[in-house]
């Protein structure tokens, strides 16, 4: 991602943050600002599936189904002893890999577009979460409970964690050559092929680690709220897609970021707390969130057409012609 671009992300955080800080008081006190830490993790790891999906210049609208899935299958295993909490997060982590494969495996081999593959498991998916667990039921270990709710040095230790797996997934991206496959292949599927790269295959992967990146933002929600729900994670499709675009990541693919990502969730999850703060009822932020949705995708879309001339937007409208 370019720097310029990065850099105005910062921004945006630090303004945001800054009025959030002079009208709202409790944004001043240490203790709120960890406890948004932590309750931002969730939506930090879903913004990070999203941003897998459209590298690839896809998207995954599955995610909070998987999420959801993941939820009700960890009210069941996550209540044992804590020994086994290790081996069933692990399970946990395989299945929302698989189904992310499953996305990607049908896209693939169909030929058909993102939105409609993503959309039908969306609905499927959000089905087998119902058919597990019907009405909100089941716990966790309350050894989990401690750790979610804990703090180490004063930062949340799902923040810790977060930060971890944060590190591991940029370095992914940025420094090994499935990340550069990955942005080759969303930036012109055309040139990626004359390449030589196995263009499918790549699609498939990023598929899979964005299964595997809602399931573990599903272990970090189901540990919040130690119960399993089916429709826990239902508000995390639409805001992972406007964490991710304001965290800069390229409608048209091939050009994102996982710390960008990272600060795009950041900057909605304090824009919704601000919301909250103002005892906003909760259509109105619904209100809010579609608001933002037009205004991000008018910004970007008004960028792509500006940027036509640099090659990027004619880049875009090529290979969008191509898929077409």
């Amino acid at each position: 991602m370019k720097a310029s671009r990065i850099v105005n992300i910062y921004t945006l955080f630090v303004v945001i943050f800054a009025i959030g800080y002079v009208l709202f008081p409790p944004f001043r006190h240490w203790p709120n600002l960890t406890q948004l830490l932590g309750d931002s993790v969730p939506l930090v790891m879903v913004a990070i599936a999203q941003l897998f999906a459209m590298l690839v210049w896809g998207i995954d609208l599955s995610v909070s189904s998987i999420m959801n899935i993941i939820i009700v299958t960890a009210s069941f295993t996550f209540a044992g002893p804590w020994y086994e909490l290790f081996p069933a997060i692990f399970a946990c982590l395989c299945l929302g890999a698989a189904l992310g494969a499953f996305n990607g495996l049908l896209i693939t081999r169909l030929r058909l577009p993102d939105f409609v593959v993503t959309m039908a498991t969306f609905i499927g998916y959000q089905g087998i979460a119902l058919t597990i667990r019907p009405t909100p039921g089941g716990s966790v270990n309350p050894a989990m409970l401690t750790f979610m709710y804990g703090s180490t040095l004063g930062i949340p230790n799902p923040t810790w964690v977060a930060v971890a797996l944060i590190v591991i997934l940029a370095y992914l991206l940025r420094y090994t050559r499935f990340g550069h496959y990955m942005v080759a292949v969303g930036s012109s599927q055309e040139n990626a092929y004359l390449l030589g790269l196995p263009r499918d295959r790549i699609r498939v992967l990023a598929y899979m680690m964005s299964g595997l990146s809602a399931a573990i933002a599903g272990v970090f929600l189901m540990g919040l709220i130690g119960t399993g729900s089916a429709d826990a994670a239902g508000s995390y499709q639409l805001d992972s897609i406007i964490a991710t675009v304001i965290g800069g990541t390229n409608l048209y693919g091939g050009e994102g970021s996982v710390v960008g990502t990272v600060f795009g969730a950041l900057i909605l999850e304090v824009a919704l707390k601000m919301l909250t703060y103002a005892n906003l009822l909760g259509s109105y932020i619904q209100v809010f969130e579609g608001a933002m949705v037009l205004v991000v995708v008018a910004i970007i879309s008004a960028m792509q057409f500006y940027g036509r001339g640099t090659g990027r937007g004619a880049r875009a409208e090529g290979t969008a012609g191509e898929q077409n």
